[in-house]
C-alpha cells in the first residue's frame, strides 16, 4: 500500500479510538501492537511490569516474557508524530543492537537496575526451557523501508548465534524485524479477514473432489506436494499463512515438542508413507476454481486457490518446512480448501480443527450455566463487558469495556484461593474442576466479579505510577523499597490475596459468603477503582511483610502463606481505625 498520509492506515485510525492506551503516552502503540499480534486481552494490566523506556533502558522499551506462550517479545519503539514518507531513521534500527546485547551478553550487575528484573525474568525463562520464540522488533509507524529491514536482519543471526551458544540443547526460533505501517495494517486486518494472503496461487490441475453445504460453505480436498507447502510457508511467512489459525508453528524443541520432531523424523525417513500417517490439513481460502471430469460431476481437477489461511496444520506445515534436508518429491499430505464467508462459521471450524490441542481452555466452559448466568448478567452493563469464555470480535470500545475471561479466572483464584496457584496454574483453571470451582462458585455474581477486577485494576494503575516515577528520577527515597515490591512477579497476584484475607478486618463484620461481596450498583468501574486505591495505599505501608513471599516467583507456597498470615496479623492492629481510615470504601461495600 502506498502511504501519503498517518489516517491511510487503518491500524493508526484504530489506535486513535483506544483511549485507554493513551496513558502510555508514545508506548500506545507497541502495546497495541502486542495486543493484536499476541492475542492479549489485558494488555494494559501487562503494560506496567512489561514497559521497560527510559533514560537507561538500553534502548529496550518493552520487553515482556510470555512463558504460558513460550514466548518472549523485545521492542524498541520509535512514534513520530508527523508522517515521514521516507520511512524511520536506520540509525533507530541499527540502536536495537544494544537491546539484544543487554538481553543476552551483557554482565546482569551492569544492566541498569531498572530494568535488570525484566531481563533476569528473560534470561531465567530461556534456562530453564520455558521459550520457544524471540520476537525482536523495532516498531514505527512509519512507511517500513529496506534500511530499516537489514539492521533488524544481522541483529537476528547475532542472536541465533548467541542461543546456539548459550542454550546448545534447545530450539529456540528468533523473528528479527521492523514493524512499521504495512506489518501493523497486517496484525489489525487480521481481526476483520482470517485470510491476508489474497494473491491467486496456481495448484497444477490437483485431482480431489468437492463438498459443499448450500449457503455456508464448500471444500475442494485433494493431497498436495510437501514441497509446494514449504513454497507457501518460505514466500508468505508464518504470521500470513497461519494469520486464521488460533495457534502458530511451535518449532520443534526435542524435550518439549516431540510430536513435532516426530513430524519431521517420518517427513525425512517416511516420505512415502507420510500420506497416511499424518492428519492432513484444513485451509481456508477466499476462492477456488476446479475443472469437473464431467457436467455436473464433484470429482475435477483443482486449477487454481485465492488466498489461503491455514486453520489446521500449522506443526506439519512447520514443521516439514523447517527440515535441514530438501523436502522429498514423494511426501504428500491430504488437504482441504474451504472457502465460507460467514465469519461465525469461520471461527467455528477453526475451533472444531483445534479442539485437540486445548487452544482456549475457556472455550470448553462457556456454555456451561455459570459463565451463562454471568454473560446475561453483565448485558446491561454500561462500562464493563464479559464475554465468559466466547470469542468474538470487538469494537475499540468494547475492548476499553472488556474483563478477560482468563485474568478473571486468575485473580478469582487469586483472592479466593492461592496466588501460587493463580500465577502458575492459569491454564489449568478451566480444565481442573477443583480450581474452576474456587474461581466460579455456583454463587459469584457480577458485582463480585467487578469488586475483585477493579482490585486488579487498581493495583495496575498504582504499579504504573510509582514506575512512571522510578523511569524519571522523580520517585522519593522512601518510596523505593514499595516500587521494588510492586516491580515483582506475580505481586498483583499477590496483594489480591492479601487484601482478601483482610477483608473482614477493613469492614469490620463477618463475611459468610465473600463470592457476593461487591460494590454498591451506584459506584461506577472507575470510581471503584479509585475507592480499592485507598486500600491498597495502606497495604503498601506494610510492603515489608509481604516482601519475602514474592521471592520465586511466587512459587513457595509455604512461605506465601505464612507471609499473608503475618500480613494479616499485622494489618489486625488497625481493626477499630478502618472505618476511620477508610469510611468511603467500607461505606460502599455490600455482602
Amino acid at each position: 500500500m502506498k502511504y501519503t498520509q498517518l489516517n491511510d492506515s487503518p491500524y493508526w485510525v484504530a489506535l486513535q479510538q483506544r483511549e485507554d492506551l493513551k496513558v502510555h503516552g508514545n508506548l500506545n502503540s507497541a502495546l497495541y501492537a502486542l495486543e493484536l499480534h499476541g492475542e492479549f486481552d489485558d494488555i494494559n494490566l501487562l503494560a506496567p511490569d512489561i514497559i521497560t523506556e527510559g533514560g537507561d533502558d538500553e534502548n529496550i522499551d518493552v520487553l515482556l516474557v510470555d512463558r504460558e506462550g513460550r514466548r518472549i517479545y523485545l521492542i524498541q519503539s520509535f512514534q513520530s508524530p508527523l508522517f515521514r514518507p521516507l520511512g524511520a531513521k536506520p540509525t533507530k534500527a541499527q540502536e536495537s543492537s544494544y537491546a539484544e546485547t543487554a538481553l543476552f551478553s551483557a554482565d546482569i550487575e551492569k544492566v541498569p537496575l531498572r530494568i535488570r528484573r525484566q531481563v533476569e525474568d528473560a534470561r531465567d525463562a530461556l534456562a530453564k526451557s520455558e521459550i520457544d520464540r524471540i520476537n525482536i522488533w523495532f516498531l514505527h509507524n512509519c512507511p517500513e523501508t529496506d534500511e530499516c529491514g537489514r539492521p533488524l536482519h544481522a541483529i537476528g543471526r547475532s542472536v541465533i548465534d548467541k542461543l546456539n551458544h548459550l542454550y546448545k540443547d534447545q530450539s529456540i526460533r528468533v523473528d528479527s524485524k521492523q514493524v512499521g505501517l504495512e506489518t501493523l495494517d497486517e496484525l489489525y486486518n487480521a481481526q476483520h479477514s482470517p485470510i491476508l494472503i489474497s494473491d491467486q496461487i496456481n495448484t497444477e490441475d490437483l485431482a480431489g473432489f468437492v463438498e459443499s453445504k448450500p449457503g455456508s460453505w464448500v471444500s475442494f480436498v485433494t493431497s498436495i506436494k510437501g514441497s509446494f507447502l514449504k513454497q507457501l510457508y518460505d514466500s508468505y511467512g508464518e504470521d500470513k499463512l497461519f494469520s486464521a489459525n488460533v495457534r502458530s508453528y511451535m518449532g520443534s524443541n526435542g524435550r518439549d515438542l516431540s510430536i513435532n520432531k516426530e513430524i519431521q523424523r517420518s517427513a525425512v525417513e517416511n516420505a512415502g508413507d507420510f500420506f497416511v500417517y499424518n492428519n492432513g490439513i484444513t485451509a481456508l481460502v477466499h476462492d477456488f476454481r476446479y475443472t469437473p471430469v464431467c457436467d455436473g460431476s464433484t470429482l475435477g481437477n483443482l486449477n487454481t486457490i485465492t488466498g489461503i489461511s491455514i486453520v489446521n496444520g500449522a506443526q506439519t506445515t512447520g514443521s516439514i518446512s523447517n527440515t535441514d534436508r530438501d523436502v522429498s518429491d514423494n511426501l504428500k499430505i491430504g488437504i482441504r480448501f474451504i472457502k465460507v464467508e460467514d465469519e461465525d462459521q469461520i471461527q467455528k471450524i477453526t475451533l472444531a480443527n483445534n479442539s485437540q490441542n486445548k487452544v482456549l481452555r475457556s472455550d470448553f466452559r462457556s456454555s456451561d450455566a455459570i459463565q451463562r448466568r454471568l454473560r446475561e448478567s453483565f448485558v446491561s452493563s454500561k462500562d464493563v463487558l464479559y464475554t465468559g469464555g466466547l470469542r468474538k470480535t470487538l469494537t475499540p470500545t468494547q475492548k476499553r469495556m472488556l474483563l478477560p475471561t482468563d485474568t478473571v479466572a486468575q485473580i478469582l483464584i487469586a483472592f479466593h484461593f492461592h496466588p501460587t496457584n493463580a500465577y502458575h496454574n492459569k491454564k489449568d483453571i478451566w480444565d481442573d474442576d477443583t480450581l474452576y470451582k474456587k474461581a466460579f462458585d455456583d454463587s459469584i455474581t457480577k458485582g463480585h466479579i467487578i469488586f475483585v477486577y477493579t482490585l486488579n485494576e487498581a493495583i495496575s494503575q498504582i504499579k504504573k505510577h510509582y514506575a512512571d516515577l522510578y523511569r524519571h528520577g522523580e520517585l522519593p527515597e522512601v518510596d523505593k523499597v514499595k516500587q521494588l515490591f510492586l516491580s515483582r512477579p506475580g505481586v498483583s497476584l499477590l496483594i489480591i490475596n492479601a487484601t482478601s484475607s483482610i477483608i473482614e478486618i477493613i469492614m469490620g463484620r463477618a463475611i459468610p459468603n465473600k463470592y457476593i461481596v461487591s460494590f454498591k450498583d451506584s459506584i461506577s468501574r472507575l470510581e471503584a477503582i479509585e475507592l480499592w486505591k485507598t486500600v491498597i495505599t495502606r497495604i503498601l505501608t506494610r510492603s515489608s511483610v509481604l516482601d519475602p513471599a514474592t521471592e520465586g516467583r511466587l512459587s513457595h507456597r509455604k512461605d506465601i502463606t505464612d507471609a499473608i498470615q503475618r500480613f494479616q496479623s499485622d494489618m489486625d492492629m488497625y481493626r477499630d481505625d478502618f472505618p476511620t481510615l477508610l469510611p468511603d470504601f467500607t461505606k460502599n461495600v455490600t455482602f
